[in-house]
């Protein structure tokens, strides 16, 4: 368990450094890894933002709720605010004001 902690941590800072330049170390595959395997929402927040803007994988705003909303399930605020901007504009969801401003 200890060891779970220290790696979940260390997987956060990761994260955290790289998030301005997010794909130094190559991530996709190892941030949907930390994301599913972890559930840690930095993790999740990224991939939203990637497939979002379609750094590194194809776009899709359907893919990018769908980690926007794990992310801000656990209390992210970037991720809350991105998937309520995701409902505004509509785009991988249906648009729904009262959803985007809840």
């Amino acid at each position: 368990m200890r060891t779970k902690v220290h790696v979940r941590l260390f997987f956060s800072c990761i994260i955290c450094i790289t998030s301005q330049n997010i794909f130094a170390v190559g991530a996709p595959d190892y941030l949907r890894k930390v994301a599913t395997e972890f559930k840690d929402p930095s993790a999740q927040y990224v991939l939203g933002n990637m497939y979002e803007t379609g750094t590194k994988v194809e776009k899709d705003f359907k893919e990018a709720a769908r980690w926007y909303y794990a992310a801000a399930k656990q209390g992210h605020v970037e991720a809350q605010m991105a998937l309520a901007r995701l409902y505004q504009e509509g785009r991988g969801v249906e648009k729904n004001f009262e959803q985007a401003f809840v």
